[in-house]
């Protein structure tokens, strides 16, 4: 189970959020009407890498490596 999830961090800022998830970009605010995506996808996204970031803070992460 891949993904791709690509993130801003402004350390300034303390804020960190979402340029794209499985290659997609989020709307634009201007565009209010888009059958694309769902009007509160970017909060989804963004809520999605807040629980992603808890989860490894908690646990750690863990890569596996293949060695066949």
């Amino acid at each position: 189970n891949n993904f791709t999830l690509r993130f801003q961090v402004c350390l300034d800022a303390k804020l960190a959020e979402v340029i794209s998830y499985q290659g997609e970009k989020p709307i634009p605010f201007f565009l209010k009407n888009s059958f694309i995506q769902s009007k509160d996808e970017k909060i989804q996204q963004n809520r999605f890498l807040t629980e992603w970031l808890e989860n490894i803070f908690a646990n750690g992460l863990s890569l596996e490596v293949n060695t066949q």
